[in-house]
């Protein structure tokens, strides 16, 4: 699962028609980006640019890999920030999607199955830092 800004996602929202494509009427839209210059109903809005997710990001932390064996950072995201207002989650395949087409930062996170036979499954928003070694 990867984790996008509601900010980027309502700006791509406005962008690409969404909310025409979905009958979803104008006063239901979210003020996210707070610019009354744009045609939402008509997917008329700017162009999202790059995904960005650097607003939900805590800046002051992220997690790298000491050994290198993984290519990618941990971005930590802000505590307190909550999901469908802050973040949403998406899956793998909107991500490669929207990534393919937008490029931007890739905040993955590990889906847990929590229940096999109801396929109950829970993201790890907020990474857990471990330090020290097994082996100290």
């Amino acid at each position: 699962m990867h984790i996008i800004s509601t900010r980027w996602f309502e700006k791509w929202k406005q962008y690409s028609g969404f909310y025409q494509l979905t009958g979803e009427k104008p006063e239901y839209h979210l003020d996210l980006v707070n610019d009354e210059t744009k045609d939402y109903a008509n997917g008329k809005g700017e162009h999202p640019g790059p995904i960005d997710s650097h607003d939900i990001l805590d800046h002051s932390t992220f997690l790298t890999d000491p050994d290198k064996v993984k290519d990618y950072t941990n971005y930590q995201l802000e505590l307190g920030l909550q999901e469908n207002k802050d973040f949403i989650i998406v899956s793998h395949r909107l991500w490669k999607y929207l990534n393919g087409i937008y490029g931007g930062t890739d905040i993955k996170r590990y889906t847990i199955c929590l229940n096999d036979e109801t396929q109950v499954t829970a993201v790890e928003v907020w990474l857990k830092r471990v330090s020290g070694s097994p082996f100290e």
